[in-house]
């Protein structure tokens, strides 16, 4: 996950000037250049970071509000979904 969101960043022009330079044109840690980045660039990490998690299909994507305010139906759909997803 850590190299393909590194990647994402690296798309950004501003992010990557920044990493440059930072680390220079060798070769760095992917985990230095992430916490870096996590620091200097805090709202573009996040938000990548949670389209990742988002894009995972090991993750069950529910919102608790809207389970108060479903049907015993639908709230048994989304818990076969989840199980499906967590047993896959």
């Amino acid at each position: 996950m850590s190299l393909n969101l590194l990647n994402e960043l690296l798309q950004n022009k501003e992010i990557r000037k920044q990493v440059l330079i930072e680390f220079g044109f060798g070769s760095a840690n992917p985990k230095k250049v992430l916490k870096f980045i996590q620091e200097k660039f805090p709202t573009e990490y996040a938000e990548l970071s949670s389209r990742e998690t988002l894009n995972n299909p090991k993750v069950a994507q529910f919102m608790p509000k809207e389970i108060e305010l479903s049907s015993r139906a639908e709230r048994d759909a989304i818990l076969d979904n989840f199980e499906r997803k967590f047993n896959s």
